[in-house]
């Protein structure tokens, strides 16, 4: 396993913080949100998978608990949250062929299509720029490649969400669908439902052009 750096990001803090790297989160993510993102999705043998802002490292984990074979590039902002991502995904699959990345989503250090597929578990919100981001991803993920994510979805009822924890507002649905096909993605898959509270997610599966 390795590790590169480059680029910058957003970092969370306080009670956000708390509440997305620790174990208790990973195991719900691991129990429930990925084997629905991964229900419909096809993961050849050997893929190269990339994730964004692996935080903890369960996202890298639910991929390898999936396929064992493939090959993820777990990246994150915070250099500090590295060696931990490190140690509990080689605590769940020591073998695995995983490297490390601190990566900002919108200055990728990978060439152009390079990965059968991206994955982003509530990262894009953070980007400070969901078309900067998308459209690195685009840039990243190989012809026929997919997209997988869950993120926060908009509602009429909440207008607005504290710039510290969404920099680019929350989008809509009708935005979302917008901003995915004009990356060069094309939509196969759209399921959404309540996150906590007034806040919707949307569990997204999109196929590069």
């Amino acid at each position: 396993m390795s590790e590169r750096i480059s680029g910058s990001g957003a970092t969370l803090g306080g009670v956000e913080r708390l509440a997305v790297f620790n174990r208790v989160r990973a195991f719900i993510g691991l129990r429930w949100e990925m084997p629905a993102l991964l229900n419909e999705a096809d993961l050849e043998p050997s893929a190269r998978c990339l994730e964004l802002g692996t935080g903890l490292g369960w996202g890298t984990t639910g991929l390898l608990r999936a396929n064992p074979s493939l090959r993820v590039v777990s990246t994150g902002y915070e250099s500090a949250i590295i060696p931990v991502a490190r140690l509990f995904i080689r605590e769940n699959h020591p073998h695995a062929t995983v490297s490390f990345a601190r990566a900002d989503a919108k200055l990728l250090p990978f060439p152009k299509a390079t990965f059968d597929v991206v994955l982003c578990l509530y990262v894009l919100h953070h980007a400070a720029g969901y078309q900067a981001a998308l459209s690195e991803i685009a840039r990243v993920t190989k012809a026929g490649g997919h997209l997988l994510f869950i993120d926060l979805v908009r509602s009429n009822l909440l207008r607005r969400l504290h710039r510290k924890h969404a920099p680019g507002g929350l989008l809509t649905r009708q935005e979302w669908h917008t901003l995915v096909c004009e990356s060069g993605f094309t939509l196969e898959s759209w399921r959404s439902g309540i996150f906590l509270g007034l806040l919707s997610r949307c569990i997204v599966k999109a196929r590069r052009a």
